[in-house]
């Protein structure tokens, strides 16, 4: 009897020592990671003091005039120095419209309105609400302001004149009398304005509904997006009774005018630019739709993968192109204008 007694206490004396000891040990660990947690958080802190503010960083540059040949065609750019550096947060927000020398840019949801004589004199901020992400202008000075879920409002001299129900995210005609609207995973539409009144009807230009963008220039219409049959990105351009006279793009990647993500489409007397914002390149094509090649934006622009947002034609037939490049230093992203011309 006194021996299974013994016997017991030996193994509970041991127990508890191999307790002790377990605790002990995983003491031990814990003390270890909270050491290599504070260590790594350390690490983080000091990371994020090194890293420049954006006020502390080095605003972008470049030479100021670039040059490159697209088949026999010299295209030239000049970066448009803004006054003071115009920092973005979200680089894929950038829309850029015109009427004669007034130009608007909308970036990260905030309007400001521009003079263009050589460069870009900027003039005042429109208050408009958040949500906002399309622009577009007519020849009359009306500049259309537009999103998902938002009224589209009509401004003028920097005030609203109109708000309509209805309308999507929407391109206008510089003509003014009619553009086209899109929701996301929906069919198009027309929207039509009479008196600042617009009303909005069924535009049945294709069947697919995976639209990213539209645009509209002096004779067409363009919708950017996934073509069904090849799931390649695919511009397609109509005329305005809804007649499709052209596709662009719709190719492998082994192509050269294999599309990524185009942004915005532009006419010119020599043919047809898309500006890809995914790919970092302008596509070039005659007037009949032949393919002429492509420029990179290293080339044209002096850029280091910038996304490529906006553009806008000038009275003079030369084009703003606005981007979206981080600075060299990390220090933060700055909104950069180029006028190009040549094509």
């Amino acid at each position: 009897m006194r021996r299974k007694i013994k016997r017991g206490v030996i193994f509970s004396l041991v127990f508890i020592c191999l307790a002790i000891m377990c605790c002990v040990g995983c003491s031990q660990k814990d003390d270890r990671k909270k050491e290599k947690t504070e260590e790594k958080k350390e690490q983080t802190e000091k990371e994020t003091e090194e890293k420049k503010k954006p006020e502390d960083g080095t605003a972008f540059q470049t030479e100021r005039v670039h040059e490159a040949m697209v088949a026999d065609i010299k295209i030239s750019t000049e970066w448009i120095e803004m006054e003071e550096p115009v920092l973005v947060d979200d680089i894929f927000s950038g829309r850029m419209t015109s009427s004669g020398n007034t130009i608007w840019i909308l970036l990260d949801e905030k309007l400001k309105e521009y003079t263009w004589s050589d460069t870009l004199t900027f003039v005042r901020e429109i208050e408009i609400e958040e949500g906002y992400e399309e622009i577009s202008a007519d020849d009359n000075g009306n500049l259309y302001v537009s999103g998902f879920m938002k009224p589209m409002l009509t401004i003028c001299d920097g005030e609203i004149v109109a708000s309509n129900e209805g309308p999507g995210k929407t391109v206008m005609h510089k003509g003014g009398a009619f553009g086209v609207s899109s929701f996301p995973h929906s069919k198009l539409e027309k929207v039509t304005m009479n008196e600042a009144i617009a009303a909005v009807e069924p535009w049945n230009l294709m069947e697919t509904e995976n639209v990213s963008e539209t645009d509209i220039t002096e004779n067409y219409v363009y919708v950017m997006g996934s073509n069904p049959s090849t799931d390649n990105h695919t511009v397609w351009a109509f005329d305005f009774d809804g007649n499709q006279k052209f596709m662009f793009g719709n190719k492998g990647m082994d192509n050269p005018d294999w599309l990524g993500a185009v942004t915005q489409m532009e006419e010119t007397e020599q043919g047809f630019i898309a500006f890809d914002g995914n790919m970092r390149k302008l596509y070039f094509w005659k007037t009949d739709g032949t393919f002429v090649g492509a420029l990179e934006d290293d080339a044209l622009f002096g850029t280091n993968y910038p996304w490529i947002s906006a553009a806008t034609k000038l009275p003079d037939g030369s084009i703003l192109v606005g981007m979206a490049e981080e600075r060299e230093d990390e220090s933060a992203d700055e909104f950069l204008v180029y006028r190009m011309s040549g094509f």
